[in-house]
């Protein structure tokens, strides 16, 4: 995982312990300073892609943290 990814996957696991459901793409684009949905696109696909998180095509706030996949503790 880049540290790029870990703060993307800190941003949606905070977010859901705060709200008790995900973040869209536009919360997650503000608390990573991200310039394009785009970007923030491409870092939650990966995330899934390794098994981090999960989320369901067409459906907002659909992101969700995979609770036995844990990221490295050093992300560095």
């Amino acid at each position: 995982m880049t540290p790029r990814q870990h703060d993307c996957y800190t941003a949606i696991k905070d977010y859901w312990a705060s709200n008790g459901y995900g973040p869209s793409y536009s919360e997650i684009q503000t608390a990573l300073g991200a310039k394009s949905k785009a970007s923030v696109q491409f870092l939650i696909s990966k995330l899934e892609e390794r098994g981090y998180v999960e989320r369901i095509p067409n459906l907002a706030r659909s992101i969700r943290i995979v609770s036995a996949a844990q990221p490295p503790a050093d992300a560095g």
